[in-house]
């Protein structure tokens, strides 16, 4: 049915995201931002073969345009999601919005299939 296909694509796209190119470690930050976008739904509309290169640009771009976010979740002292803490509202926005932006200029640079 169509949930079960749902779940099946949405599990695809977390062990696309999963997998780590050896002596290139995703920083946690990276891994926490990925894993709350893909359990938000963000990525479902991706194609599959499009996740690798929308996780190596939020790598880049999340630190850049959310460095108040990224210090807080990477720093051990204010390391809010360790402590069990979630990110407030605005924070997952933000987020959200990077990756919004993101995965709309890489499928709009991607060549169209018919």
């Amino acid at each position: 049915d169509e949930a079960s296909q749902t779940t099946l694509a949405r599990g695809q796209r977390i062990r696309e995201v999963l997998k780590q190119h050896q002596y290139h470690a995703v920083p946690v930050t990276a891994q926490i931002a990925l894993l709350l976008l893909l359990n938000g739904g963000c990525l479902d509309n991706c194609p599959l073969d499009k996740i690798s290169s929308i996780e190596t640009r939020l790598i880049e771009e999340l630190p850049r345009r959310l460095p108040e976010i990224c210090d807080g979740i990477a720093s051990p002292s204010e390391n809010r999601i360790q402590a069990g803490n979630p990110l407030a509202e605005d924070e997952r926005q933000a987020i959200f919005t990077v990756a919004e932006d993101v995965r709309s200029q890489i499928l709009a640079n991607s060549p169209q299939t018919g």
